[in-house]
């Protein structure tokens, strides 16, 4: 069961890293595509990124009892495979061999007293900025593992389907599959009365949120480029995903002389649509990726402001952007990031209500 292994305290650990301005996911299950019933899990995803929008990502094992090795070969596993910055394994006591190996693995190791010592002076300094910060208790992680369960029951492949994405380290998939997720989200009825719908607009807001997490990952990537190489750049990054660009230009190119054939002999009566073999959505993303590398330094805020608007929802707090922005001018741009986020997500189509919290 997807409640399996909660834990009050991965949700501590998690808003403590909320509160140092980290963008936070907890108790993530990774299930492997094709061993549905296996699950290993993530138990505190935390990222900020730099002024120069380089991912600083940290992965924490938590434990209620004992930190044991078995433990830091799994976080070594996952700090290997995601590339992170840092790997902490934390826990209420740490058995000396634990120690010994962490060294050898490069995973730092702290009981939770100490952990929250170590960084109680930063906490304070972002505290005196007078920044709101939504916390989540266990109640709400079980409210989540509802969710998950209603979708799945909604559609077992999405639910499947987003269990994988955190498996993705390809920013440019991990984007164009998270999108994916949202417009099949669409196709799914449920009575506004009801869990399930519920359920759905949370699935929305955490795959818009994820996006947007993935968008940045992809303004990071092209950071050092110039404006007018930008569009291509992405085109091409895109034209690659599922296989190669050479590939699906041959296939546009016969589908389009096809159509040609077929709109000369029908003399004009039949219109065949035009050939998409890249997402349409691709020049709003090399949109909104020029506008994060524009103000690169204020995108981590960007994030987490979000991220606190998820999190209110969650409570069932009305919290919207301009609870949270600290600003006009953050306002505004936050409210321009988003829209044109929103744009993507929905390829065009309007844009529901729900997410009037988000512009």
């Amino acid at each position: 069961m997807i409640s399996e292994g909660l834990s009050p305290k991965e949700i501590e650990i998690e808003n403590l890293f909320c509160k140092l301005g980290y963008f936070t996911r907890s108790h993530i299950q990774v299930f492997p595509i094709d061993l549905k019933n296996s699950a290993s899990d993530i138990d505190v995803f935390a990222v900020k990124l730099s002024p120069y929008l380089k991912p600083d990502l940290k992965l924490i094992e938590v434990k209620e009892g004992y930190g044991t090795a078995t433990s830091l070969f799994q976080l070594y596993g996952f700090k290997s495979y995601f590339q992170a910055s840092q790997a902490y394994l934390v826990a209420q006591r740490m058995h000396n061999t634990t120690r010994e190996i962490s060294k050898s693995l490069g995973i730092d190791v702290f009981t939770f007293d100490r952990l929250k010592s170590l960084v109680a002076s930063e906490v304070e300094w972002m505290e005196q900025k007078k920044r709101t910060i939504i916390e989540l208790d266990i109640s709400h992680m079980k409210k989540i593992a509802e969710y998950l369960a209603a979708v799945k029951s909604l559609n077992e492949e999405l639910f499947w389907a987003y269990h994988y994405t955190w498996l993705i380290t390809d920013p440019y998939k991990k984007f164009n599959d998270l999108q994916r997720l949202f417009s099949k989200t669409g196709n799914l009825v449920t009575d506004e009365k009801t869990n399930d719908f519920e359920a759905i607009s949370w699935f929305k807001r955490e795959l818009f949120c994820l996006a947007l997490l993935s968008a940045a990952y992809i303004a990071s990537d092209c950071i050092d480029l110039e404006n007018d190489k930008l569009f291509q750049y992405i085109e091409n990054r895109f034209y690659n995903i599922g296989g190669s660009k050479e590939g699906k230009l041959k296939v546009k190119e016969g589908i389009e002389k096809l159509s040609e054939q077929i709109e000369q002999l029908s003399k004009g009566m039949v219109k065949v649509p035009p050939v998409h073999v890249i997402q349409t959505y691709v020049p709003n993303l090399v949109k909104l990726v020029g506008l994060l590398i524009k103000n690169a330094p204020y995108v981590q805020s960007y994030l987490t402001v979000d991220n606190n608007i998820f999190r209110a929802d969650l409570k069932r707090e009305n919290r919207n952007l301009t609870t949270f922005a600290s600003s006009d001018a953050q306002y505004r741009i936050i409210r321009e990031t988003n829209n044109l986020m929103l744009k993507i997500m929905y390829e065009g189509n309007p844009v529901e209500m729900t997410f009037k919290d988000f512009v």
